[in-house]
């Protein structure tokens, strides 16, 4: 019985290990492809507090890399028609 819980949890962290290493390639290879792009990204987090963005997507819209980025503001660079 503790052969088998031994091996079950042997398998459980190999999984997870696999797992992680997944995500960490596939987030490399999503940076990578932003990047390569030049694309601006942001992130608008529910509940809505501080939009997180790149410094692509503020220099896309006339920021300051260290500009922090609201509702109002996030409005305010935005084309009224794409709103």
């Amino acid at each position: 019985m503790r052969l088998r819980i031994a091996q079950r949890c042997s398998i459980d962290v190999n999984d997870r290990k696999e797992a992680e290493a997944a995500l960490t390639r596939s987030e490399e290879q999503l940076a990578l492809s932003v990047e390569a792009a030049d694309l601006g990204t942001f992130c608008y987090p529910m509940p809505l507090g501080k939009i997180i963005c790149n410094a692509k997507w503020k220099e896309h819209c006339w920021l300051t890399p260290d500009a922090e980025i609201d509702l109002d503001c996030f409005y305010l660079v935005i084309h009224e028609e794409d709103r």
